[in-house]
């Protein structure tokens, strides 16, 4: 946000700039100052919402893009304790006696005593 607080303040320095010195130089009257000052407003008004309108699109495509990498983790860790399961339990025989399921392992993961 500092870039877009940066942008901020210059634009708001230099809108200001521009209107103290239009007030100065120009040998208009006070309506048609007025007249200038509004359309100098609504002028940086509109600078300025477009700005915002492209910080909130470039949240969003963050916000995709976070989204998207915690999938790819979670599909990556899954995937690695699966293989790491594999490895542990490699040729264990069918009958009842050893037959243990993978979300058996991993729900009791957490349970084991730490050595």
């Amino acid at each position: 946000m500092g870039r877009t607080a940066s942008v901020f303040f210059i634009a708001a320095t230099a809108f200001g700039a521009g209107a103290v010195a239009g007030l100065l130089f120009a040998p208009a009257s006070g309506t048609e100052s007025r007249k200038k000052i509004t359309g100098q407003v609504k002028a940086q008004t509109a600078n300025l919402e477009r700005q915002l309108r492209e910080v909130e699109k470039n949240l969003t495509d963050l916000e995709k893009q976070v989204r998207e990498s915690g999938q790819e983790l979670g599909s990556r860790v899954r995937t690695a304790a699966n293989n790491a399961m594999d490895r542990l339990l490699p040729d264990v025989p069918e009958d009842e006696s050893w037959s243990m399921e993978k979300s058996d392992l991993t729900s009791d993961l957490p349970h084991i005593p730490k050595l």
